[in-house]
């Protein structure tokens, strides 16, 4: 599958069967209600400033690849009503809360789609493999 949510929508609509559950989980929902909504939106509309990588990739670099991730790319631009530290340290609560929720359900295949940003997937797929 590679269009992303519109399969995952269909696969959520399937028919049960024995041999095949699945169960869905927008963790952008929930990372917008850890965040607040309008911080959220904020981060959603801001500009990236035309950088390789978009803000999205770059809050979540970090948490995928350590220190040196965060060493790699230039700073961001927030706007006044976002401090990059607090968010830094919001988005790194609700990844190890999502995850460790997510483990302690015992689903034996938990995958992620990537519309707009992988990062942020592959930060929370490493988060559910620690947990």
């Amino acid at each position: 599958m590679d269009g992303g949510t519109n399969e995952i929508c269909a696969l959520a609509g399937a028919p049960r069967s024995p041999w095949l559950s699945v169960r869905v989980l927008y963790s952008n929902i929930l990372l917008a209600q850890h965040l607040g909504e309008m911080a959220y939106e904020d981060l959603c509309y801001m500009p990236n400033g035309g950088r390789a990588l978009p803000t999205w990739e770059r809050l979540f670099a970090p948490l995928v690849f350590g220190a040196c991730g965060a060493l790699k790319t230039a700073p961001l631009e927030f706007p006044p009503s976002l401090e990059e530290t607090s968010l830094r340290r919001h988005i790194a609560e609700w990844l190890e809360e999502l995850a460790s929720t997510v483990a302690l359900l015992r689903i034996p295949l938990v995958g992620c789609t990537a519309t707009f940003a992988s990062l942020p997937s592959i930060a929370l797929l490493g988060a559910i493999k620690k947990a």
